[in-house]
Formats: structure tokens, sequence, C-alpha cells
């Protein structure tokens, strides 16, 4: 999902940077933040539900896009938008689905 996502962003002409645990997002994130964040609310290290709470407090005006995959997991997205995601997304998504989001988010 991670390469798809990556490609499918990079081809439209984004930057991507990747992490693949929590920690490390947050650690790339305070070196030099980005115009959007995408967090998986399951991750290791640190979940995206911590990621988004501490970007909310020491970055309130990022922009966070929360995703979740994991079976029976829909439910908490909602809880993910009211820490602060700006949007989420139920994976399995296609990559027009990430695009149209991704693009939303950023105007």
């Amino acid at each position: 999902m991670l390469a798809l996502m990556d490609d499918t962003l990079q081809m439209a002409g984004y930057e991507v940077v990747q992490a693949h645990e929590g920690r490390q997002a947050l650690a790339l994130y305070r070196e030099k933040p980005t115009d959007l964040v995408i967090t998986d609310v399951f991750m290791p290290a640190k979940d995206g539900f911590e990621i988004i709470i501490e970007l909310r407090k020491e970055f309130p005006d990022s922009l966070i896009l929360a995703i979740t995959g994991r079976p029976l997991t829909a439910h908490v997205l909602p809880v993910a938008k009211r820490l602060g995601a700006v949007e989420v997304l139920q994976k399995p998504f296609t990559p027009e689905e990430l695009l149209a989001v991704v693009n939303r988010v950023l105007k």
C-alpha cells in the first residue's frame, strides 16, 4: 500500500517523504514539515492517534489525512477526525480516490 501511495502521489507531481513507523514520521516532520501528513491509524512505535495528537500540539496548522484498513476498524476514523485529522480514508482505496482527497485537502 505504501508503494502504491508513493507512486500515485509522485506521478501526480507531489514530493513524497516516507516513514515506516510513527517515531520516525514525527522526527522527519519536526526536521522538515510537509504540506500534508498521511498517517495510518495502526503503526508500530507510535500509532496514528499519537501522531495526530502530537502534531496538533506542536504544529496546530498541520494538515493530516488518517487512513486505516484493518477489518472492522472503520469506526476509528471518526476518532481520528475528532483528534484533528482534516480528512480520513478507508482502505482499500483507489489511486484516484487518494488523489481526490489529497487534492481537496491541499487546496
